[in-house]
């Protein structure tokens, strides 16, 4: 069995095409996926540790997500809902239901501090970094991918992470994002994008599934070979 954890390009669906159906066809195996849209690195840190201690598999496959998503505690049923900065400004200043919970926990002068770079970088760096451990502390194959969004590669803190720079993101083309408003509060010109979900499987086209399906498969052969 092959196990894929990550967000929503790593989110299970009926698509035949899905990239993780191809790869799990070309080593003739069975997979599950424990990827979740929206979630940030903490989550799936908390989906490779429960793959490490309670799935049997052959091949473990990580996606990480963006550094900017964060962990809300929600009060009223103790889960943890991600969110990105962007989002949580939104539900600060809308009158959602959900926004009337989040009012009373994250207030706007906490809002610089919990969208530092530098914070959020050295966070995601310790999740990571236990992702790895975690990943070592069996003996079994696994392959990481950074996955980050096309919009951030030119970015410098890129370049500090020490994964393969690529992931099913990289099968998108700049034209496959949808425009979003910038928030001047957000640092370093970083804008959030929104990425179509309709016909596509963990937002990729069928011929998007496929070139990265046969790049990640290349990747792997090295990693279990």
């Amino acid at each position: 069995m092959i196990v894929f954890c990550g967000d929503s390009f790593c989110q299970p669906d009926d698509y035949p095409w899905n990239w993780m159906h191809q790869v799990s066809k070309k080593y003739k195996d069975s997979y599950v996926s424990l990827g979740k849209d929206a979630v940030s690195n903490f989550d799936i840190m908390c989906q490779v540790e429960h793959a490490v201690s309670q799935l049997d598999y052959k091949l473990l496959v990580v996606c990480l997500t963006t550094i900017d998503r964060l962990e809300i505690d929600h009060r009223d049923n103790s889960e943890l809902v991600p969110a990105t900065y962007n989002l949580m400004r939104e539900s600060i200043e809308s009158n959602t239901l959900t926004a009337l919970y989040r009012k009373k926990y994250i207030t706007n002068d906490m809002l610089p501090f919990l969208s530092s770079i530098p914070i959020n970088l050295k966070k995601n760096e310790v999740y990571i970094e236990h992702i790895i451990n975690l990943c070592k502390s069996v003996n079994k194959p696994f392959i990481i991918f950074n996955n980050i969004f096309p919009i951030w590669r030119n970015t410098n803190y890129v370049h500090r992470l020490k994964y393969i720079v690529d992931g099913p993101a990289s099968a998108m083309e700049e034209k496959d994002f949808l425009p979003k408003s910038k928030f001047d509060a957000l640092h370093d010109g970083i804008i959030e994008r929104q990425i179509p979900v309709a016909d596509r499987s963990c937002h990729l086209t069928i011929s998007q599934s496929v070139s990265w399906a046969e790049r990640a498969i290349s990747y792997i052969d090295k990693e279990i070979t």
